[in-house]
């Protein structure tokens, strides 16, 4: 494990313990939803046209935004191949990022939701974590290339999935559950980003 992953293991635990000595929890505002929307495309034997449309409009009810969604047989194709835990190629995720609201940040919020264990949520929250952390100035720069900002969210994903393999991140978890016992039920990828998520939001609060 590098200097910068124990550097934000850190941060998050720091995190954690302010929150446990002022008895605060870990942001739950969209917990009742979140779940709603994993029963949804759990409950899917796979996607089509109908789901597609469905499922995106879903994810972006988070976002301040009304998504233009072009369906195609080819995205309806890759979303199946991440539901069944198949890797996707940069060309699935540019025809995705075509197909929902030419956005990265809608992608990767249909397809966490598809496959929870290996798609992280990337989104301004998120970027604002490093950026105020000032760690991993490539995730948190803008970017106005589709294909570079594909690699910044491949990037990220490989990020937090080197993260949640940690023995510090199965501690970190452990205190989460026991401060937030609804949060047991997620994926290690969804805790890791929601404590992103959660430290920004909070901080904000102030």
């Amino acid at each position: 494990m590098g200097y910068t992953e124990q550097y934000i293991l850190e941060i998050l635990l720091k995190y954690l313990e302010e929150n446990e000595a002022n008895n605060q929890s870990i942001e739950t505002e969209y917990f009742e939803s979140y779940f709603e929307f994993l029963k949804y495309f759990k409950g899917l034997d796979i996607i089509d046209k109908h789901s597609f449309t469905i499922g995106s409009y879903l994810v972006y009810g988070w976002m301040p935004t009304i998504p233009t969604i072009k369906y195609t047989q080819e995205s309806i194709k890759i979303l199946n191949l991440v539901k069944n835990g198949e890797e996707i190629t940069e060309k699935d995720y540019a025809q995705l990022v075509k197909s929902i609201n030419n956005s990265i940040v809608g992608v990767s919020k249909l397809l966490h939701f598809i496959n929870p264990s290996d798609y992280p949520i990337f989104d301004s929250r998120i970027k604002n974590f490093f950026k105020i952390n000032k760690i991993k100035k490539e995730f948190c720069k803008t970017i106005y290339d589709k294909q570079e900002e594909i690699l910044q969210y491949l990037m990220y994903k490989k990020f937090c999935q080197d993260i949640v393999e940690t023995i510090e991140f199965q501690d970190i978890y452990q205190k989460v559950v026991k401060q937030c016992p609804n949060s047991a039920n997620f994926t290690k990828i969804r805790m890791l980003e929601n404590l992103f998520f959660s430290f920004d939001k909070n901080r904000i609060k102030k």
